[in-house]
């Protein structure tokens, strides 16, 4: 700087002065992303709390033990499916291209169609495991939810990678304030655990209109091999350590529904 021209060390201090003002604008847009992406969590726990708040206080025991057998089976089964493959989207170096996202799209209908198979085939075995055979039409319902989450857009996911969470909040949010609304007129009128069935696949039909009306690409399906082998390598620890996490979160509430049966299963929900 000292054998600079004056001119030269003026233009090497706006640089600096650039840089700075960059840096506190990128952390900044970080910080607002972040907060806006907590209010909205937030949001949707608060929107599910009161759901079930009221299927609890409307629902007899028994039932509200069947209803949460079915939220069981759907979280256990989402679990221990998961490869992760809309997080491969952010983190991909070519995660926002559109083949890329369409081969996610294949590995995600594939998914939702293996789930959707294990609770039609399992239903009766699943229903006697709890001995709540009245409950086994409502598995093979729930088969329904699985499938039609399998046929969301994950164009949120690439605007992710521009550090805009707005079209995945609104996946996020808005299915959670339908199913809501939904709750008391549904259990006015299915006042049982099938109340419950109809919610969910009413929350994952909200769920995937959403994403294709937040969208801005075309939705498109495709198969590539090497993406797949990509995804396979990006998800199979994630499915892995979704065994040990399954047994933290979900094992108690097993135990519980198979050997004190449902009316304690509903108190410990």
């Amino acid at each position: 700087a000292a054998f600079a021209s004056p001119a030269v060390f003026g233009q090497g201090l706006m640089a600096m002065a650039d840089s700075r003002k960059t840096s506190r604008m990128i952390r900044r847009h970080v910080a607002g992303q972040g907060a806006f992406l907590m209010s909205g969590f937030a949001a949707s726990q608060v929107m599910s709390f009161g759901r079930n708040a009221m299927l609890g206080h409307m629902l007899a025991k028994g039932d509200f033990g069947i209803a949460a057998i079915l939220t069981l089976l759907l979280q256990l089964l989402d679990n221990l499916t998961d490869l992760g493959v809309d997080r491969l989207i952010v983190q991909a170096r070519d995660g926002g291209q559109a083949r890329f996202i369409a081969t996610n799209h294949m590995a995600l209908i594939v998914r939702g169609i293996v789930i959707a198979a294990m609770l039609l085939v399992g239903s009766v075995p699943i229903a006697a495991f709890f001995a709540v055979p009245d409950a086994a039409a409502s598995i093979a319902a729930l088969s329904l939810v699985p499938l039609i989450k399998g046929f969301q857009h994950l164009d949120a996911r690439r605007a992710q990678r521009h550090l805009d969470n707005r079209p995945f909040l609104w996946i996020e949010v808005l299915p959670q304030a339908v199913a809501l609304a939904l709750t008391w007129p549904v259990v006015k009128a299915i006042p049982d655990f099938r109340a419950v069935v109809v919610l969910s696949v009413a929350q994952a039909t909200a769920g995937m209109l959403v994403s294709h009306w937040v969208a801005s690409r075309r939705y498109r399906v495709a198969f590539d091999t090497a993406i797949i082998r990509r995804l396979i390598d990006f998800g199979w620890p994630i499915w892995l350590s979704a065994f040990p996490l399954v047994a933290v979160y979900h094992g108690d509430r097993l135990v519980i529904g198979h050997m004190i049966r449902i009316q304690p299963l509903a108190g410990y929900s």
